[in-house]
């Protein structure tokens, strides 16, 4: 058998589903391929990688203006919707796949409560968390939100230990001590699906009582969303459900919904902010009556304060669910109770 000196694909030795990959090839061999396909006339779909977040799909200007030259007979769409309905509900093998990333997940949550402890720098705890996905088959996934820092600051000090844009996507060399909070949200990836997971510890022997307070909404949401997430209901009823234990204890928060769960992260349909903030493809607004199906994955977003206590001050917390019959079954099956460590 003639042995290959071309480049290699490293995607040929992550999966086997897929077997003819061709690396490094430019848009003429495209072009070439589907006219000796005779796929030259008709119409022919464009995709590319979207989310809920990047609701436009990656293709270049300049690319899509070759194929046109190039291929005149051929009236060109966009199929990003499309394969966002494909990928809407999913199969026993995506399943697998998900409660296999859901698995990894948790043990990343219990290495989550059992590894921090005082002097410990951010740094060394994110490659103790990055080594447990590793170690148990995950695949190398950067994406791993931290906030950390004291429940109760000194005066004057305003911390950012929420879910938002101000953490720092790269660990510090700043070492834990008695009385932090550490919370994050991370991806556990499995075969290029992607497990969802939000949890936090309070580093000490007495959390605050509004941080337990805080977690004991959050388990309550938890809860709701178990039984509201199910064939028929809609995507409505399921975030004013899932909202209300907030409001009546007087919470708020930065994210406090859902989003679908699949091989990327956030995808359709997601429910994350009010109706009247942010782009709609995060808030919900247009899928509002859009019913739960059988074999959807829903990743928990619960990013949770108390601004009658801190306004800087939270937790992350949320589980991923598959929408099964009359009760969503969780994946990743995080602990309720908030972890008191150290």
């Amino acid at each position: 058998m003639p042995i290959s000196t071309g480049p290699p694909s490293h995607y040929l030795s992550v999966q086997d589903w897929v077997s003819d990959i061709r690396p490094y090839v430019g848009l003429g061999d495209m072009i070439a391929e589907l006219k000796d396909r005779k796929i030259d006339k008709g119409r022919v779909g464009l995709t590319g990688f979207s989310s809920s977040i990047m609701a436009t799909p990656t293709l270049f200007h300049g690319d899509v203006q070759t194929l046109e030259r190039e291929l005149p007979g051929v009236e060109f769409f966009p199929a990003g919707p499309l394969f966002e309905e494909m990928r809407l509900i999913k199969s026993t093998e995506e399943l697998a796949m998900l409660t296999e990333a859901g698995r990894i997940a948790r043990l990343v949550v219990d290495a989550f409560i059992e590894i921090p402890e005082p002097g410990m720098t951010e740094a060394a705890f994110y490659a103790e968390i990055f080594k447990t996905k590793l170690i148990n088959g995950a695949e190398p996934q950067l994406f791993f939100l931290k906030c950390s820092g004291p429940a109760e600051p000194k005066a004057g000090e305003f911390w950012h230990i929420l879910h938002g844009v101000e953490p720092s996507m790269a660990p510090s060399q700043r070492p834990f001590e008695k009385g932090d909070v550490i919370t994050a949200e991370w991806h556990t990836q499995y075969c290029g699906y992607l497990a969802a997971a939000e949890f936090g510890v309070y580093l000490g022997k007495k959390a605050p009582d509004q941080l337990k307070n805080i977690n004991r909404v959050a388990v309550e949401y938890l809860e709701i969303s178990k039984e509201v997430m199910k064939p028929g209901n809609t995507i409505r009823q399921a975030w004013e459900a899932i909202r209300e234990p907030a409001r009546k204890a007087g919470l708020d928060y930065v994210e406090l919904g859902f989003h679908g769960h699949g091989m990327a992260s956030p995808e359709f349909p997601t429910a994350a902010y009010p109706t009247d903030y942010g782009p709609p493809g995060l808030n919900g607004r247009d899928i509002a009556e859009r019913v739960f199906e059988e074999g959807m994955v829903i990743g928990n977003n619960i990013d949770l304060f108390d601004p009658n206590w801190r306004p800087d001050v939270g937790l992350h917390f949320g589980d991923m669910l598959v929408v099964r019959g009359n009760r969503a079954e969780p994946l990743v099956n995080i602990p309720l109770e908030l972890p008191e460590i150290g």
